[in-house]
């Protein structure tokens, strides 16, 4: 008996060895479920590494999970994401993983911020992506000291 039980759970190890080493699918290889909620990223997907299919594929296997409102919001995204170019996913992550070092207050903070950006009129809002990102955020780089006459520069001369 004891022996029969090492074999089936030595059978389902290598199943899901298995299973966890084999290529991600193609989108043909997907399901209609998985097509419909991955539908964004469809034109891309067979471009994808395989690092990220899998990712989206557990994603995709959540989805009936979620509430409606965080459905919507996850297609949403996705179709965003599929819209950026590389170097924009790229920006955006790196923005994640400087985000992900900040320490705990600096994250609330950030919170804080976006929080009170997202109470401002869309007006403000347009207005301020117009700006460059660095004007938007960073504070007055001004110091008084700039406006004192440098000693060593000489002055300008007097016209008689």
């Amino acid at each position: 008996m004891a022996r029969r039980i090492l074999v089936v759970v030595a059978l389902l190890l290598a199943i899901r060895s298995w299973a966890a080493d084999a290529p991600p699918p193609s989108w043909s290889q997907l399901n209609r479920e998985q097509q419909a909620v991955l539908m964004p990223l469809a034109a891309e997907w067979d471009s994808f590494e395989p690092a990220r299919r899998k990712k989206w594929v557990a994603i995709a296997a959540g989805f009936h999970k979620l509430d409606a409102e965080q459905q919507r919001r996850l297609q949403l995204r996705a179709q965003q994401w599929s819209q950026l170019s590389p170097e924009q996913r790229s920006a955006v992550r790196e923005r994640y993983r400087r985000l992900e070092r900040l320490s705990a207050e600096d994250k609330r903070t950030v919170r804080l911020m976006w929080q009170a950006y997202q109470q401002l009129p869309e007006e403000t809002k347009a207005q301020m992506q117009k700006t460059k990102p660095a004007a938007r955020i960073a504070p007055s780089r001004h110091r008084p000291e700039q406006d004192e006459p440098n000693p060593d520069q000489s002055a300008p001369k007097a016209r008689d």
